[in-house]
């Protein structure tokens, strides 16, 4: 019996690593890792299994990674994990290299690596407080940071059943919106059908309105002073024809000749042209022939 004892003893102490322990590789279930427990998986890859720095930080931080997600609680990159193993590592072999020293900052720097290898292996989100909705998460990252007397099967049965119920209440809501969604649909269908033609009036409509709106652009401001000679124009013409014979050709005259209708055309800036073409155009609306009056550019004064 103390022969199994002396030979479990050499194999521990074969195994056992300095300042970190034990090696394993099997972790924690119920809490988060410790420095410690962190550097007891990397250094079971890495000495053990005889993987690379690189791969036993991979693995270490698959494993690591694994507890996080089962904790709910928003984790850094796996990158940064990863390198954060790396430097612990680094940091651990520097003073594992000096462990012959007996020097006062040697002996300082092995025990505050032995503190941080007691505390929490951080890997949280910087804003995990922010991001946790359980109260009850939150309050357990709290106390791996600290006390570390939680577990994580005190925690892991309540919040799962609001999660649940949470779940229900989402899937209940979204239902509801799809039911009022179709029931919308189905009302503007009806809708639609049952008044085929009023769209098709309503376009009439908007036609006419566009026609109106466009034969009002083509239409001619015709100045006061010519609107005054077409009336007297209009009075003429129901007069006899011989009254009409005599005085058709007064009138366009009369048109053409005060002197305020060159300063009239300067105002609205109408060329002699265009309004001798607007005279011609008057007079014969008026039922005057041209052939008795002298229109041409000259008889506008």
């Amino acid at each position: 019996m103390e022969q199994l004892k002396v030979e479990a003893s050499l194999t521990r102490s074969k195994t056992e690593v300095w300042l970190i322990g034990q090696l394993q590789d099997v972790l924690p279930a119920n809490v988060l890792l410790t420095t410690s427990d962190v550097l007891k998986v990397f250094c079971y890859h890495h000495h053990t299994e005889k993987k690379t720095v690189s791969e036993s930080a991979k693995l270490t931080s698959y494993q690591i990674l694994e507890l996080w997600d089962k904790a709910r609680i928003p984790t850094t990159y796996d990158t940064h994990v990863i390198e954060k193993l790396k430097s612990v590592f680094e940091e651990y072999q520097l003073i594992k290299k000096n462990k012959g020293r007996a020097s006062d900052a040697h002996r300082l720097r092995e025990k505050n690596f032995e503190e941080k290898s007691r505390k929490l292996f951080d890997i949280a989100h910087q804003e995990a407080a922010q991001l946790i909705k359980i109260h009850e998460d939150r309050v357990f990252l709290e106390d791996q940071r600290s006390t570390r007397q939680m577990k994580m099967s005190d925690i892991d049965k309540q919040p799962s059943k609001k999660e649940d119920r949470a779940g229900e209440r989402k899937q209940k809501d979204e239902d509801r919106k799809m039911r009022e969604e179709h029931r919308k649909n189905a009302s503007a269908q009806s809708s639609i059908t049952q008044i085929p033609d009023s769209s098709n009036s309503e376009s009439e409509e908007n036609i006419e309105e566009q026609q109106q709106h466009k034969d009002k652009d083509y239409e001619i401001d015709i100045p006061l002073y010519y609107k005054k000679q077409l009336c007297y124009a209009v009075d003429v013409e129901e007069s006899s024809e011989l009254d009409i014979a005599t005085k058709k050709p007064r009138i366009l005259q009369d048109m053409m000749s005060p002197s305020d209708v060159a300063s009239a055309l300067d105002r609205i800036n109408l060329s002699d042209r265009k309004f001798t073409i607007l005279a011609a155009a008057i007079a014969q609306a008026s039922g005057q022939s041209l052939d008795d009056a002298a229109l041409s550019r000259s008889t506008v004064h």
